[in-house]
């Protein structure tokens, strides 16, 4: 089930998502595109997800990953530009992503899995 989240809500939900959420497997579909595979060698763990600040623009949403294979973490970042609609998934009481779409209809998706077990 997704909830929808207003606009004027934006920047503090997802100051408040990626603190609950950061450091969980993530992967982003854009259109039917995946980015991150958690079963394969693009594994990727969410680092943020924000509105408006480092995107420069209040339509804009930056959602941020690192890669968690190897010794160097790669980073990557994805940018939704004119972005009208922000949606929590939600299963079973628990947060497993976002749904954002764009004025042009373009959709991406956030899903979250598990999050990484510490390393020693």
């Amino acid at each position: 089930m997704a909830r929808e989240i207003p606009r004027s809500e934006w920047t503090e939900f997802l100051t408040d998502f990626t603190v609950s959420n950061e450091g969980r497997i993530a992967r982003v579909e854009v259109d039917g595109r995946c980015l991150g595979d958690a079963e394969g060698e693009d594994a990727f763990v969410l680092t943020g997800v924000e509105a408006g600040v480092q995107a420069e623009d209040e339509d804009t949403i930056v959602v941020a990953l690192a890669d968690i294979e190897g010794e160097q973490q790669g980073r990557v970042t994805h940018r939704i530009e004119d972005v009208t609609t922000l949606r929590v998934r939600e299963h079973d009481g628990m947060v497993d992503g976002l749904e954002i779409e764009t004025r042009e209809g373009a959709r991406a998706v956030v899903h979250l899995g598990e999050e990484m077990p510490a390393t020693a």
